[in-house]
């Protein structure tokens, strides 16, 4: 473990064999005008960590433990490999370029970049934007109430893919060897659709309008989309 501290600040560390504890103590009176600390700890490969920080950013890297790291206002980075994966920041941006069993990446105004090899990902976002690159993907979930949500890449065999956005625009970048079941759904929003038609018809179940249709014969691999009044885009490369 090395660093640097602030002169006043507390360091502390402490723990045993089965787990430790270390942080920065700000003095009450530094609170809103908080000088940098930086630290750059080393950890066994296989263990579960949690990293906390208020505005200070979080990189996790060469890790192949369970993580659970929280920002307020930093980003955060994981690169890699993982097994269980919690990310969340308010107002930082999160940046994911890792393999993991399970990954659940949160935030409030932030963006969300993942790329990588990934059983189970849960990513959303309320205003930030959601990137999603490789398409290494089992089974994904991925929201923004008001951000962008754009996927680039090709669909894992057999995956069960679902994208929602209350106003935001939804973009899938797909290879024209593209195959799958596709389902979307809005209210108010328009499609357009380099595969095939566009043309919406009236839900059955619920109210608003719908698409569907399956690419070369694929329904094993399910792609819903769900967007209230944002744009739905289904471009082919």
């Amino acid at each position: 473990m090395h660093g640097t501290v602030p002169v006043g600040f507390n360091f502390f560390c402490g723990g045993s064999v089965l787990g430790g504890k270390c942080g920065v103590d700000v003095p009450t009176k530094e609170e809103g005008n908080v000088p940098d600390s930086h630290l750059e700890i080393m950890v066994p490969r296989h263990l579960q960590l949690w990293v906390k920080s208020a505005s200070a950013d979080i990189t996790v890297s060469a890790f192949d433990g369970d993580l659970d790291a929280y920002s307020v206002s930093g980003g955060i980075r994981l690169d890699g490999h993982a097994q269980a994966v919690t990310l969340e920041s308010m107002a930082g941006d999160i940046e994911v370029a890792a393999s993991a069993q399970t990954m659940r990446a949160k935030t409030a105004s932030g963006a969300i970049h993942i790329s990588g090899t990934v059983e189970a990902v849960d990513a959303s976002s309320v205003s930030g934007d959601v990137f999603v690159t490789g398409g290494a993907f089992q089974r994904g979930k991925f929201e923004s109430i008001d951000g962008n949500i754009r996927w680039q890449g090709p669909i894992r065999a057999h995956a069960s893919l679902e994208f929602g956005s209350h106003s935001g625009t939804i973009t899938l970048a797909l290879p024209g060897t593209t195959a799958g079941d596709f389902t979307i759904s809005t209210f108010q929003g328009s499609v357009q659709n380099d595969f095939g038609s566009a043309k919406l018809v009236d839900a059955r179940a619920l109210k608003g309008r719908e698409l569907h249709f399956v690419l070369r014969g694929d329904e094993r691999t399910r792609i819903v989309i769900r967007n209230f009044k944002g744009r739905t885009v289904l471009e082919r490369y």
